[in-house]
């Protein structure tokens, strides 16, 4: 994994000059899993038009993290702009899906965060299902 610090405007021009394109990288985290139930997705984008010195300005603070909704919006919008951007993500099991063993997950990993069951999660529906 690159390191979020290493990750500024400057990388993003040096990069475009190198490989002649514009840049866009996934730096860390899963990818979307189809079915929205199971997984609830957080996401943190840190583009050339933000005013922060690097990524590690944004990747993972909760001032900056992004629904699956509003990512999508962003990249979109970014893609359409062509400005360059690096991004990561972090998936949580969802509650109530009859799929997990949650006491064994948490015996495992007392410190594991569940997200609340799909019906019952007040962001956005995600862009993968578009369930609510």
């Amino acid at each position: 994994m690159r390191r979020p610090e290493t990750i500024t405007k400057q990388f993003f021009l040096d990069w475009e000059k190198l490989k002649r394109k514009i840049p866009t990288l996934h730096i860390a985290g899963p990818t979307l899993h189809p079915n929205p139930y199971l997984w609830k997705y957080e996401y943190w984008i840190y583009h050339a038009e933000m005013s922060y010195k690097s990524a590690a300005d944004v990747f993972w603070k909760e001032e900056h993290k992004l629904t699956v909704a509003k990512a999508g919006v962003l990249l979109r919008k970014l893609g359409e702009s062509k400005t360059a951007y690096a991004y990561v993500s972090s998936r949580f099991r969802r509650l109530g899906t009859g799929v997990w063993d949650y006491n064994r997950i948490r015996e495992e990993n007392p410190d594991v965060r569940f997200a609340p069951a799909y019906d019952y999660d007040l962001d956005e529906a995600d862009l993968v299902g578009e369930h609510k």
